[in-house]
């Protein structure tokens, strides 16, 4: 695995730079806090953050070290979560609303289409 590449397994914890190619992954850290099943993910290891959103609609920011940062509280499934260079987290709840957010948890935008 190169240097900063994070993967976060199906299991719920993200494995790193400490395993070894063949070896079956163990916990660099466990990801906390979803009381609903996870519907989207996003890795920045540039950023070494974690984002994850959830069916009842929350969004929690974690560290890859597994620390919880931020907590977003949406009202509809979260179906894509993106995070751009510059840190700006833009989620899309459903197919048809899309929120951009700062990583200090403030919003920037939002806008709707048409449910067609």
């Amino acid at each position: 695995m190169d240097r900063g590449e994070v993967v976060v397994l199906q299991q719920g914890f993200v494995a790193g730079d400490y395993n070894t190619p063949g070896e079956t992954p163990s916990p660099r850290a466990i990801l906390t806090g979803h009381e609903a099943a996870i519907s989207a993910l996003a890795v920045s290891a540039e950023h070494g953050l974690v984002l994850s959103g959830c069916e009842d609609g929350t969004i929690l920011m974690h560290t890859t070290a597994g620390e919880l940062l931020r907590r977003w509280n949406g009202k509809q499934r979260v179906s894509q979560l993106l995070m751009s260079r510059e840190c700006v987290v833009m989620a899309i709840y459903g197919h048809h609303r899309f929120i951009t957010l700062t990583t200090t948890a403030n919003q920037l935008d939002e806008a709707a289409t048409d449910e067609k």
